[in-house]
């Protein structure tokens, strides 16, 4: 019994470490990406490679209520770089 707690250690801090050092890895990527103020969408997508839309569609429009209890629709950010990050709690 032992034998298989220290095995199974083993294979948990291994794990553990890798996990870091692929976190360590991506991290260091991502810091090398710097964007000046006056870049460009196109400069970001570049650095990020990350191909242009073809076909143009439009989004629904939707409205949220932010944080200070506005109301912030979809339409009022058009033509501009929007990133959307919808959380949920059960």
């Amino acid at each position: 019994m032992e034998i298989l707690r220290n095995i199974i250690m083993i294979i948990v801090f291994i794990l553990v470490g890798s996990f870091l050092v692929l976190r360590y890895l991506s991290a260091k990527d991502y810091a090398s990406l710097t964007l000046s103020p006056d870049s460009g969408i196109s400069e970001l997508m570049d650095s990020l490679s990350i191909e242009p839309v073809n076909e143009l569609w439009v989004a629904l429009d939707f409205d949220l209520m932010s944080t200070e209890n506005n109301s912030i629709s979809l339409s009022q950010h058009r033509g501009k770089f929007v990133i959307l990050g919808f959380w949920t709690t059960w």
